[in-house]
């Protein structure tokens, strides 16, 4: 298990997490919102592949969304604590954003990001577990 903090830094509108590994220390990974660029320390432990580059471009897609307080284009699920985005990208790709357990402090404590190709079988799935938010979602 391992804590993460995330941020946006708005002067070069970059998604920064912090990601403290037990035993490693702190890893940082970078986002560009504009240009969908990746890049540091914690992309050294990844094996870049075409599956991860399009879940990173996803990721990017459903920050820039959440930062605007929209949704992206999507089926919307509503299922018990759940709410659930499905995006259909082509006959075999899909990405799905699971928001589980909305908290008495109006945010999600958990938010579940999973792509897949069901041509190629590879998938990728992001947890994020938050149990503090300071920036709520506007009203």
């Amino acid at each position: 298990m391992f804590d993460y903090y995330a941020t946006v830094k708005k002067e070069t509108n970059e998604y920064l997490i912090a990601l403290d590994l037990p035993l490693y220390g702190e890893s940082i990974l970078k986002i560009n919102l504009d240009s969908g660029r990746v890049s540091g320390s914690f992309l050294k432990r990844l094996k870049r592949t075409k599956t991860m580059d399009k879940f990173f471009l996803h990721w990017k897609n459903w920050l820039n969304h959440r930062l605007k307080n929209k949704l992206p284009d999507s089926e919307l699920q509503h299922i018990e604590d759940r709410l659930i985005l499905i995006a259909a990208l082509s006959k075999s790709e899909s990405v799905t954003m699971t928001l589980h357990g909305l908290t008495k402090e109006s945010f999600f404590s958990r938010q579940t990001l999973a792509y897949s190709d069901n041509l190629t079988n590879e998938s990728l799935k992001l947890e994020l577990f938050t149990t503090e938010c300071r920036n709520h979602a506007m009203h």
